[in-house]
């Protein structure tokens, strides 16, 4: 059996601090703020998503990398959308509407 060893600077934790901003804990500890860019529907998300992932596509190691893209997130839940988009965009992505599979909102329901 193979366990990857985390590498120093890999995201270990993260933490919401309020609606527009997360703390995100590397392995070796090191800590920092991020503001959250929100998006207000899971269709907004998953047009992002094919986007960013269009543009991945076009990037010379693209084939190197093929196992990180999707196609479909139809049966995603929002964090895993939110997740994708951290990856491929600058920046952290959060969705206002509620997950149709578990009713969650990263965001607080007023």
């Amino acid at each position: 059996m193979t366990t990857t060893k985390p590498h120093k600077g890999d995201i270990a934790e993260e933490n919401k601090i309020d609606d527009e901003t997360i703390e995100l804990v590397t392995w070796d500890d090191v800590k920092s703020l991020h503001k959250v860019t929100r998006i207000e529907t899971r269709s907004e998300a998953i047009a992002l998503a094919e986007k960013l992932t269009r543009q991945w596509l076009a990037k010379p190691d693209a084939f190197e990398n093929l196992g990180q893209f999707r196609n479909d997130f139809t049966r995603h839940r929002n964090y895993e959308i939110e997740n994708y988009l951290d990856k491929l965009g600058e920046g952290y992505y959060r969705i206002a509407e509620l997950c149709p599979f578990n009713g969650f909102s990263w965001f607080d329901v007023n």
